[in-house]
């Protein structure tokens, strides 16, 4: 059974910091961190402007999604996704798409006019599932992403009500 929530316990920071890590390091296109600690997970779960959405498979961790919205007034129509990614052993069943779409819902339901998110231009994969979900490209950034010297542009992609 699948279960989406937003966690909001201390306590699950380990678990999570080893989903981070685990979800993170076998991708092309996130930034790697090759230690995202406990402390820094807690902090982001503390942190009002973060919120972060755990997907399990009968109660096993799967993958999550951080989402950032910033405190000025003049962004905080906007929910900026950071972050989506799903175990290597979970992926390809239709979860990211889960996950996704109960994000975009709860970014309404908390009065958010605008999901938004940025991407490699080469991740096809995430391009579709983000299409997929219904959203649409919204601009380019070139040269906005740095792997082995090479420049790869990003493209922003965002859900509006």
């Amino acid at each position: 059974m699948v279960n989406i929530y937003k966690e909001k316990d201390v306590k699950n920071a380990r678990a999570l910091s080893e989903l981070f890590r685990a979800s993170i390091l076998p991708t092309d296109y996130m930034v790697r961190e090759e230690k995202v600690s406990p402390e820094r997970v807690a902090a982001m779960i503390e942190n009002p402007s973060v919120s972060i959405f755990v997907i399990t498979d009968d109660g096993k961790l799967a993958g999550y999604c951080l989402t950032h919205r910033k405190k000025a007034n003049e962004f905080k129509h906007r929910i900026f996704i950071q972050a989506i990614a799903i175990s290597p052993e979970y992926r390809n069943r239709g979860l990211a798409q889960d996950l996704l779409q109960e994000v975009i819902k709860d970014a309404f339901k908390e009065k958010a006019e605008v999901v938004c998110l940025e991407v490699v231009s080469e991740n096809k994969d995430a391009i579709r599932l983000y299409e997929r979900a219904g959203m649409k490209e919204c601009g380019r950034i070139p040269c906005g992403f740095k792997k082995n010297n090479r420049c790869i542009d990003t493209i922003m992609y965002c859900y509006a009500k």
